[in-house]
């Protein structure tokens, strides 16, 4: 590629870039407008699509993706108040649309911010462990015992997963345990997973808390 040729690339993402960012914002003006959209005081949109502009320029597969799915992806992003530069979410290519997927980090992010939790704990579960699980009168989880040899840890021996979102305004500490084929079965009905495998179960159990809080401390 000639220098000329690659002056022109880099103008081209520029402008489409400029198009993109300015399409989303515009819908972010109109939604806070309406009052359907009320953004946290220290996030700013534009910060973050410039960061999140970032990681698809220097992604092919990314910058092939149509301007639509890519302001759609970007409006995903800001609507719910994250940002890829802190590893609240990455993009992935489906085909020719550009779609959004958030990460663990930004699944305990939303859980803290959205849900009043003060801590967000989440751990796996090994072969070999020692886990015991004592059930409340409501029989729900009231509290469990974890006990692990450092030599149990390895990524192919994983048999479950639990979480524990810590609260500090009265109401009880919820738990969540899972086994790896009930996780495994979530995982066929999803295509587009890009963490490792230990983020991947953490992520997936944190996000079937994360629905139950939505639904019960509304």
């Amino acid at each position: 590629m000639t220098e000329n040729n690659k002056l022109q690339t880099i103008e081209q993402q520029l402008v489409q870039e400029k198009n993109v960012s300015d399409n989303v914002l515009n819908k972010v003006r109109v939604l806070e407008s309406q009052g359907n959209l009320e953004l946290p005081n220290d996030y700013s949109p534009s910060n973050a699509m410039k960061q999140a502009w970032l990681q698809i320029s220097q992604d092919n597969k990314l910058m092939s993706c149509n301007d639509t799915s890519k302001a759609n992806a970007l409006l995903d992003m800001v609507t719910q108040g994250l940002n890829p530069a802190k590893n609240q979410c990455y993009f992935i290519p489906y085909g020719n649309k550009m779609q959004l997927q958030r990460s663990y980090h930004g699944n305990v992010m939303m859980l803290k911010r959205d849900a009043g939790a003060q801590d967000v704990v989440a751990q796996v579960i090994y072969k070999g462990d020692t886990f015991k699980q004592e059930m409340g009168e409501t029989g729900r989880i009231k509290a469990i015992k974890h006990e692990q040899d450092f030599f149990n840890i390895d990524k192919e021996n994983i048999i479950g997963a639990y979480c524990t979102i810590v609260f500090n305004d009265g109401r009880d500490n919820y738990i969540e345990v899972m086994t790896i084929e009930q996780i495994k079965q979530a995982w066929m009905q999803s295509s587009m997973i890009k963490d490792e495998k230990h983020y991947k179960i953490l992520k997936h159990i944190i996000i079937s808390k994360k629905k139950w809080l939505k639904n019960s401390y509304q």
